[in-house]
């Protein structure tokens, strides 16, 4: 089997088992997929897309799939690296609308002081783990970078 699809396959199986927790364990995606999903915080309502739920699960697992994935066949697996590197994009740009998301719930003047250091402790950890997937990125570009020029 080529690894061309056998990554495919990969990549199909993580999508498969994303939306399978999505309409398993949440029921977002069933009960009416081009509907929204409302969060109500105090005097405050968002409306979230509900594939954006689907997206997010998605490249959570994907992440994890192929960084052990990356790890187990020691950065050799071009396509693998490249499925890598832009699923860690994906959560880089997931984890910066997070903190957007909690950055403008903090300026509604309905939240007591008490909720408003709870955000800002999210949005602490949230930079942080985005801090993390960031300098991920850069070491594994890297690596493959000087990889290629050896």
């Amino acid at each position: 089997m080529s690894t061309i699809r056998k990554e495919f396959i990969w990549v199909i199986t993580t999508l498969s088992f994303s939306i399978l927790i999505d309409s398993v364990f949440l029921k977002k995606i069933l009960d009416s997929p081009d509907s929204f999903y409302s969060i109500n915080i105090y005097d405050t309502y968002f409306t979230v897309f509900k594939y954006y739920y689907l997206l997010f699960y998605f490249s959570f697992f994907l992440f994890i799939i192929y960084l052990f994935r990356m790890i187990y066949w020691n950065l050799k697996n071009k396509i693998a690296n490249g499925i890598f590197l832009v699923s860690n994009f994906m959560m880089i740009i997931i984890f910066a609308f997070i903190i957007y998301f909690f950055k403008n719930l903090n300026q509604v003047e309905t939240i007591d002081n008490h909720f408003s250091d709870t955000i800002n402790s999210i949005v602490n950890i949230v930079i942080s783990i985005e801090v993390l997937l960031m300098l991920t990125f850069l070491l594994i570009g890297i690596f493959l970078v000087k990889r290629k020029t050896e």
